[in-house]
Order: structure tokens, then C-alpha cells, then sequence
């Protein structure tokens, strides 16, 4: 069993990362420009895919916690607040956005929910 969930999660962090590194700064903060709440997710298609985009990074990061440190999601933290975390971080380091988008969410997590 745990063989499987392992290997579900690796097939998962391979498939966002090939679908990722296509995605570039620019495009995710054209994404994310249309984001201001959890209700412009529920109305606009490219704030929804923001959130979604943004979420499934993170989950995947997180479900390799195993080799990550660097950054501990609160249980409490959701795909809303994970949003204006990215948001901010764009905002505050356009210096550093033309790494990969997958780069630019983990600097973002990192940043703020280090691990105590």
C-alpha cells in the first residue's frame, strides 16, 4: 500500500511539473490577476485556474514532504490563502520571476511557512 501511494505520488508530481514548465511567470500572474477572493474563483475561469494551478503545486510539494524541509504547510492553510501567498511573493521579487513557475510557488511556501 504504501509502495502504491508513493509511486501515485510521484506519477502526480510528473505530471504537474511536465504541464508546469509551461507555464511562465507572466502567464500565472495573468491567472492570478483575476483572483480577489474565493468567490472571483467561483465566477471567473482564470481565477479558478490560479487557485487550482497554484493548490496542486503546493499539494504535490507537500507530498514529497519526505525530501522537503524547507517549507511545513499549517494544517489549517488552504488553496485561497496559498494564492495570496504567491501573489505577495510575485509582487515583492520580480527580480526572480523568470525562474520556473513550480520555482517561484516553492521560493513562495519556503518564504512563508519555513519549518521551525
Amino acid at each position: 500500500m504504501r509502495k502504491a501511494l508513493l509511486l501515485a505520488a510521484c506519477l502526480s508530481l510528473t505530471s504537474h511539473l511536465a504541464h508546469a514548465k509551461n507555464m511562465t511567470s507572466d502567464q500565472l500572474i495573468t491567472f492570478c490577476s483575476a483572483y480577489s477572493g474565493p468567490q472571483s474563483a467561483l465566477s471567473s475561469n482564470t481565477a479558478a485556474y490560479c487557485v487550482g494551478y497554484i493548490g496542486g503545486v503546493a499539494e504535490t510539494l507537500s507530498l514529497i514532504k519526505t525530501t522537503n524541509t524547507a517549507f511545513c504547510l499549517p494544517a489549517a492553510v488552504n488553496k485561497n490563502q496559498l494564492v495570496f501567498v504567491v501573489k505577495s511573493y510575485m509582487d515583492g521579487n520580480a527580480g526572480k520571476l523568470n525562474q520556473p513557475v513550480p520555482i517561484i510557488i516553492y521560493n513562495a511556501l519556503v518564504q512563508s511557512f519555513p519549518c521551525a
